[in-house]
């Protein structure tokens, strides 16, 4: 590269003292104006707060220090580019280019690669790989070169020209991206050493650089003194970077300025210094571990961020910093918000350094779901997602369109605003505006309001607020701001591109999938007194008293390999360019995890999951078990001596370990006696009292119902919750059945009142045509899936009752068809009295002897659900009693039988219920034997059921609510339980004196 170079190098293990001898270097330096270059801006706040500190330690007065730079790699670029004249265009955002790549992929005329090139992921997955080449200095014709050469090169030739694409593009475009920069800031440097002066140049904390890093690096030493610090000694867990060392050496002329031994000091825990110098070292001896160690096995995800969590509190409670602890997840991207969510509700001031979907955020959600529904033919639930996503707006107007759109009365965002007055003003806007650039701005602009207009009128220099007392916290949450700030950006950023010669706004369609790839920060700033979580790379230069590694799973943490979606390792053999080899993974990963195990000064916490939430086993990392080989005096008592568990069961913690208020009241009331609750009822309010009382007549399904679980009955009939969903399809299908049967014998299309053989066809031809109308009636839209499959069952059950009528030989015939009894005008008879009580209802079907002084009551049941006559008590069952009731006080019928039909049934779809035998009209009905009963047995179960009735009645007026589902059983069905809280597994509460009631009794 060049000739003469000043490149030194500071070489040592972990804990070597390399931070040190570069914070002496740099103040030595300071009468030459040095720049001190670190990987991440934590680094560099560090670095300034502990050269201040020194400085001050040292007698020079205030905490500060003139003369020197401390940067990341980025501005330091620019500050040599500054320097150098380098003359950089501006710099594509990460929107533009990946927008670049799109047109890129959508403008070449691709063969192998066309079906991949029409997925989603696609682009983004080749923005990454042209960035991966550019920073190892593979230019577009190079990769061609060597695809060239090879005997089946055309998918490697597809990727040269589709890279080659997009740099003519961003050249037309008149733009640098952050990779050219480099590239001409290293040129410059080269052509014009002299202008950097002679400032100094240190690196710290990288444990790897690129081609174009090293290539800067390289024309920083030809032009001034640069020294790097480098992580290595000869050993298993730092192998993988001695190809970093050799290339310092070998190829840039690097000299070992200073090779640094271990330093013991750094620690007084004996166990953490032996895993620091013996990890992954074969034949290393075994250590007694001391406090330096600790083991947390956790069942499920959170309840390892939990244990966790209490143990960070508990050090926090001890008087340890926040800052002198981390969290290192080897995902955090994926696990970081959990570990987030849980710290924050544990009151733990933490730092999550990883970054969410745009998506994820609301501000998001409603930004993306809004912008969807301005698009020709943007779907109804579209509009709903934005809705919800408006934690400041009443929820009323989406509770409409949620039961809209489950109900089938409207599909798209058209139809739901069609009959308002106007729609939402930011989706009219939307619409207003041209596709394009304006359409761009004003969604950058919905993304602002979004994010704070839930918070309107409460900012803390609103003057409503002033003066009223007390500190009002900030409204506005910091995640939903990031969120829109980077929506908006990115929306102007590829506004932008209209303005760049060869270039065009996306369209809202392509917009939508760039969003797709935004990502928000969890947490942005300073880092200072709070719980790190981080990744191991970030955590290579940290340091920290207590350090935890969770979530060490095989498969996780060491992970597995990381392959190029594009370009994987075969491919990247084959075409021979060694600046596109990977490093193998599974050395990176034990150097990554030696890192870890190096950082603590007090305690190293190793973290993992034995079960997943479901309790599925889960296995552990071999890190764990590297760890342990380590510890003294073998694998299995070490382990069974260090492990800390806390399993699915440990719902709580110990009152004694609870991390904060609200966690101390969970775990006393979970372990100290059960407080008596505040049931349900009885009601006692006189007005609604009063307002029952006058409840006369009532239904039998009403007094069912009661009897099913009087505090169900009070929540769905008195307090009647509205449905968001569509009526139930049983009782949908219910109401149409009753209606054709109803037609079809009120009006039959045979010679007799029932099916016979011969006119079988007629009663199914007609049945057919009646259940076509009723469900047109009934809103069932022709066409659809779900009607069809409705329709064909309702079919079924009518035919099968058509069969079966068709094959009996009674003498019994309908006469009775929906025969009402109320107060209503159109009712055939008044309520039914029984004294304290009147009953109203309506009758199926009466089927009567030719002589009318006999009948049977039916009462359809389109489910399969029918009961026996030694059940109907048992049950809570009283429809056939009070309607056989009714027929022989209102009708002057001799009841001699009640029957629920059970026309979903299809193994056994005989009636169900009771008849009095001896009587020859139901001699040669198909029944089940035991529903046969004797008269006088007949009349009992008549009797029974009227005294039931007037019982529960009674009690229903007088508000007499409780928790006492029939027969101790809550209904699987109910969708009450989260309101009543009454416990379906077991009894909450016990029947005095003998403890055995189930659940609803006592």
């Amino acid at each position: 590269m060049l000739g003469a170079m000043s490149l030194s190098l500071i070489v040592g293990p972990p804990n070597s003292g390399r931070a040190g001898e570069i914070h002496a270097r740099l103040e030595a330096a300071l009468d030459r104006d040095p720049v001190l270059v670190v990987p991440t801006l934590d680094d560099a706040h560090r670095f300034e707060r502990d050269l201040c500190t020194q400085s001050q330690a040292h007698g020079a007065g205030d905490a500060a220090v003139v003369g020197a730079s401390i940067r990341t790699f980025r501005p330091f670029t620019d500050e040599i580019a500054a320097a150098t004249g380098a003359g950089l265009r501006p710099l594509l955002s990460d929107a533009q280019r990946l927008a670049l790549v799109r047109s890129a992929v959508r403008q070449t005329e691709l063969r192998v690669l066309s079906g991949s090139a029409a997925r989603r992921g696609f682009a983004p997955a080749l923005e990454r790989l042209i960035g991966e080449l550019q920073a190892a200095l593979v230019a577009p014709g190079e990769l061609a070169s060597a695809a060239a050469e090879l005997e089946d090169g055309a998918y490697e030739s597809e990727l040269a020209r589709l890279y080659a694409a997009y740099v003519e593009r961003r050249e037309a475009a008149g733009r640098d991206d952050p990779h050219s920069s480099v590239r001409k800031v290293a040129t410059s440097l080269r052509d014009g050493a002299d202008r950097w002066g002679s400032r100094p140049v240190l690196l710290y904390g990288f444990d790897d650089l690129t081609e174009e890093q090293l290539e800067l690096v390289a024309a920083l030493a030809g032009a001034t003194d640069v020294t790097v610090a480098v992580n290595y000694e000869d050993r298993e867990a730092l192998v993988a970077r001695s190809v970093l060392l050799a290339r310092l050496r070998e190829e840039l002329g690097g000299a070992v300025l200073t090779k640094l031994p271990f330093d013991e000091g750094y620690t007084e825990s004996a166990t953490l210094r032996h895993l620091d110098r013996h990890l992954f070292e074969a034949g290393a001896s075994r250590i007694e571990p001391d406090e330096g160690i600790a083991l947390l096995e956790c069942g499920g995800e959170r309840g390892e961020a939990e244990a966790v969590g209490g143990e960070v509190a508990r050090l926090l409670a001890a008087g340890v910093p926040a800052g002198d602890i981390a969290v290192v997840l080897r995902q955090p991207e994926r696990r970081g918000p959990l570990f987030g969510r849980v710290f924050a509700g544990f009151g733990i001031p933490v730092a999550v350094e990883a970054s969410v979907p745009l998506a994820r955020t609301a501000a998001g959600r409603g930004l993306v779901a809004l912008a969807h529904a301005s698009l020709p033919e943007g779907s109804g639930g579209e509009l709903l997602a934005f809705m919800r996503a408006r934690p400041g707006e009443p929820q009323g107007i989406g509770d409409w369109i949620e039961r809209s759109l489950l109900r089938g009365q409207a599909r798209t965002a058209d139809e739901l605003i069609a009959g308002w007055e106007a729609p939402p003003w930011m989706l009219a806007g939307l619409r207003e505006a041209r596709p394009g650039s304006e359409w761009l701005r004003v969604l950058a602009a919905v993304a602002h309001e979004l994010a704070v207009e839930a918070h309107a009128g409460r900012e803390p220099v609103d003057d409503r607020l002033q003066g009223t007392g007390g500190e009002d916290p900030v409204p506005f949450a910091p995640l939903e701001l990031r969120a829109a700030a980077a929506a908006a950006a990115t929306l102007t950023d590829l506004a932008e591109l209209d303005a760049m010669p060869g270039c065009a706004a996306p369209s809202p369609v392509e917009a939508l999938e760039l969003l797709e790839e935004v990502r928000v920060p969890l947490w942005r700033g300073p880092t200072e007194g709070r719980v790190r979580v981080l990744s191991p790379h970030r955590a290579r230069a940290a340091r920290a008293r207590h350090l935890f590694v969770a979530s060490l799973q095989d498969g996780e943490f060491p992970g597995g390999e990381n392959s190029d979606p594009l370009l994987g390792d075969e491919r990247r053999a084959r075409l021979g360019i060694g600046a596109l080899a990977r490093r193998d993974a599974a050395t990176e990963e034990r150097y990554l995890f030696h890192a870890c195990a190096s950082r603590p000064t007090e305690r190293l916490w190793l973290c993992w999951r034995s079960s997943d939430e479901e309790g599925r086993p889960a296995a552990r990392s071999p890190f764990v078990d590297d760890v342990i080989d380590l510890l003294a005096p073998g694998h299995g008592e070490a382990e069974e001596k260090l492990v800390r568990s806390r399993g699915l069961d440990r719902v709580v913690f110990e009152p004694s370990e609870a991390p904060s208020a609200r966690e101390l009241q969970r775990s006393l009331a979970a372990h100290g006696p059960r407080l008596a609750e505040d049931l349900p009822g009885p009601l006692a309010d006189r007005a609604v009292l009063a307002e029952l009382g006058r409840r006369d007549p009532i239904g039998p399904g009403t007094i069912e119902k009661w009897i099913e679980c009087p505090y169900r009955w009070f929540v769905d009939h008195e307090l009647s919750p509205q449905r968001l969903e569509p009526e139930p399809e049983h009782l949908t299908a219910g109401s149409i059945v009753h209606d054709v049967l109803e037609r079809l014998y009120r009006d039959p299309p045979g010679d007799d009142g029932i099916p016979r053989p011969g006119d079988l066809d007629r009663w199914r031809e007609r049945a057919a045509a009646l259940l076509a109308a009723e469900c047109e009636r009934h809103g069932l839209v022709p066409g659809r899936p779900q009607t069809r499959i409705l329709a064909a069952r309702m079919r079924a059950q009518i035919d099968r009752l058509l069969d079966r009528e068709a094959r009996s030989e009674t003498e019994l015939r309908p006469a009775l068809l929906e025969a009402s009894f109320s107060e209503g005008e159109d009712s055939l008879q008044p309520p039914l009295d029984l004294g304290e009580v009147h009953i109203h209802g309506q009758i199926d079907r009466v089927d009567v002897t030719p002589d009318w002084r006999f009948g049977v009551v039916y009462d359809y049941k389109t489910g399969s659900g029918a009961w026996a006559a030694a059940k109907l008590g048992d049950e809570g069952k009283l429809q056939l009693q009070l309607y056989a009731r009714a027929l022989r006080d209102l009708w002057g019928i001799e009841p001699i039988g009640g029957l629920y039909y059970p026309l979903g049934r299809r193994d056994d779809p005989r009636p169900r219920g009771f008849v009095a035998s001896g009587v020859e009209a139901t001699e040669v009905l198909d029944l089940v034997r035991s529903d046969r009963l004797e008269h006088e047995n007949v009349q009992d179960t008549l009797d029974a059921g009227v005294s039931r009735a007037r019982e529960k009645a009674a009690a229903m007026r007088a508000g007499e609510i409780d928790r006492d589902p029939n027969g101790g059983r809550c209904p699987r069905w109910c969708r009450f339980q989260p309101i009543c809280r009454l416990e379906r597994s077991i009894g909450v509460e016990e029947a005095a004196g003998n403890g055995d009631a189930g659940n609803g009794e006592g």
